[in-house]
């Protein structure tokens, strides 16, 4: 039974559940509740905040960290050889196996922001030109493929090229030198918006994506309080955000 509980603590990694529905359930309720926890955390700034959530902006290579340590670390010999009580022991252990996920992890980390450094020190850092000159070295290759109508479409990488030049061209008509400014981008997953993001970025603009199923007032309300000078969209005769449409 003592085995049994602390083997709890991998439930979901190894599809066992001691528990039965139970187990699902209190697995939901405690990532819900580790949520709120961190978001309640935000409002402090200390060395155990900070660390907190330096854990949690690392959390994709803790997980991976995990992943390895889980069948790579024989921490299973401490399940079987623990003699005392399953709560003690499955604290000890999920302590055990926290502090060499995240050590390992902070570990990795450090070790890979100094090599981008050595890397970063010996090129240079990509530009839009840099990506310009990738687009036109690629000319008649296909780009992209997509299905508009029931009919496929290929776009070349020189006819890419025109389409950026062509948004660029129309934003500086409509809204002048766009350097600096703030650009929304209002569109779902299209072709169209793959075209508008580096014609903003190439004038040197701020782009704010927007998500297209909120409502009106709220999307106003927030490119309001982004100091949005025109938003980018498909249709032209879509609402009215308050602001020109481009």
């Amino acid at each position: 039974m003592t085995i049994r509980i602390m083997g709890y603590v991998d439930s979901m990694v190894g599809s066992i559940y001691p528990l039965s529905m139970l187990s699902i359930l209190l697995d939901g309720l405690f990532g819900v509740c580790f949520i709120y926890l961190f978001l309640f955390l935000n409002r402090f700034n200390g060395f155990i905040t900070s660390f907190i959530r330096n854990v949690g902006q690392y959390s994709i290579y803790v997980l991976s960290v995990h992943t390895i340590e889980m069948l790579g670390f024989p921490f299973y010999h401490f399940t079987e050889n623990w003699k005392g009580g399953p709560v003690v022991g499955t604290f000890l252990l999920w302590l055990l196996r926290s502090a060499v996920n995240i050590s390992i992890c902070f570990l990795f980390v450090k070790v890979k922001d100094l090599v981008l450094v050595k890397v970063s020190k010996k090129g240079r850092q990509i530009t839009m030109y840099d990506l310009i000159k990738e687009i036109l070295a690629r000319k008649e290759r296909i780009a992209y493929r997509y299905v508009r109508d029931g009919k496929e479409i290929t776009v070349t990488f020189e006819e890419y090229y025109k389409n950026i030049c062509e948004c660029y061209h129309n934003l500086t008509e409509r809204l002048g030198d766009i350097n600096g400014k703030h650009i929304a981008v209002a569109m779902n997953n299209c072709y169209e918006y793959l075209v508008a993001m580096p014609a903003i970025i190439f004038g040197g603009g701020a782009i704010l994506p927007v998500n297209i199923l909120e409502s009106v007032e709220t999307i106003s309300i927030i490119l309001k309080k982004a100091d949005t000078c025109a938003i980018v969209i498909k249709d032209s005769e879509s609402e009215s955000y308050g602001i020109p449409n481009v």
